[in-house]
């Protein structure tokens, strides 16, 4: 779960040892790499971070952890419970970092602009609805109740605090469709209808959507409320936005620069690309690509 931090320009990322996950901090200027957070996180299923990257929402199941873990068994959850884990990351010291578990009827977080807000989807024995609340799970307000949506649905926020895109993990769902939330209208749109749309990537000015439908790259304009097919095969994870019109894909096969006009292929000798992407961002005029066997970093203009 990697992230790149514009400020001080460095990779933000977790790593599986015996003992536990442990959080990184690599400076790509100085080929650097500090530990921020050694004690021995349990097995994390989800990381999300906000935008200044000062604070991460984890997920991790509620099980006893190694002394000195930063993250305590919670016995009123009971045991394998997920449970999210909001971590600050206090930027001054890279040391002094607190952990605050939500409560586990929170599920499928994602913070606001302003990182002081989250949205998510709170599920307990009879409701099933999207929220907003403090970053720590405080000032609960309900925003719409689901009574018809045909799975337990992701959350993505977008980028100007306008909209939240809604859809199914497509590993647990049978049929999925991407729906968006407009706080403007307070009203629910379902912006595809082939059973098999999923994933969700804003634009920063959040006027376009990137998704996949089954395995085509499609992006939805929310200026006519269109969907064009960008003739590409490329999951959301392996793209990043550069800017509001301009997007880089990235796979084993190839690259493109993706724009509401069109697709062209990326500018680089194919020999430098890894063999398993797992993720692509952006970052000071480059492209951090992370893969099964490393973090490469692919200039672009």
């Amino acid at each position: 779960f990697p992230a790149y931090n514009e400020i001080s320009g460095t990779i933000l990322y977790f790593t599986d040892t015996e003992q536990g996950s442990t959080l990184h901090e690599y400076t790509i200027k100085t080929d650097t790499d500090k530990i921020l957070i050694e004690q021995g996180l349990p097995a994390i299923e989800e990381a999300v971070w906000s935008p200044s990257r000062m604070q991460v929402m984890i997920t991790a199941l509620n099980v006893p952890t190694l002394e000195g873990s930063m993250l305590n068994y919670l016995d009123q959850y009971g045991n394998g419970t997920p449970i999210h884990w909001l971590i600050n990351l206090k930027r001054q010291d890279l040391v002094n970092t607190t952990a605050t578990p939500l409560h586990p009827t929170i599920k499928h977080v994602s913070f606001s602009s302003g990182g002081d807000k989250i949205a998510y989807f709170f599920k307990n024995d009879i409701e099933r609805s999207l929220a907003v609340a403090n970053n720590d799970g405080s000032n609960f307000e309900r925003i719409i109740e689901f009574k018809n949506l045909p799975f337990d649905p992701m959350v993505v926020w977008s980028p100007d605090g306008s909209r939240i895109a809604l859809y199914a993990d497509s590993d647990k769902a049978d049929e999925s469709d991407v729906y968006v939330y407009d706080f403007a209208s307070r009203s629910v749109t379902r912006i595809t209808e082939d059973k098999v749309s999923t994933s969700a990537l804003f634009a920063p000015d959040g006027k376009r959507l990137l998704y996949t439908s089954g395995s085509a790259l499609r992006m939805y304009d929310f200026s006519d409320n269109t969907s064009r097919d960008l003739g590409v095969t490329i999951p959301v994870q392996n793209i990043t936005w550069l800017d509001s019109t301009r997007a880089a894909a990235l796979s084993a096969t190839g690259g493109w620069y993706i724009t509401p006009e069109g697709t062209k292929p990326l500018d680089f000798k194919m020999s430098t690309l890894p063999s398993a992407i797992t993720y692509v961002l952006a970052g000071d005029n480059n492209l951090i690509i992370a893969s099964t066997d490393g973090v490469y970093v692919l200039p672009y203009k």
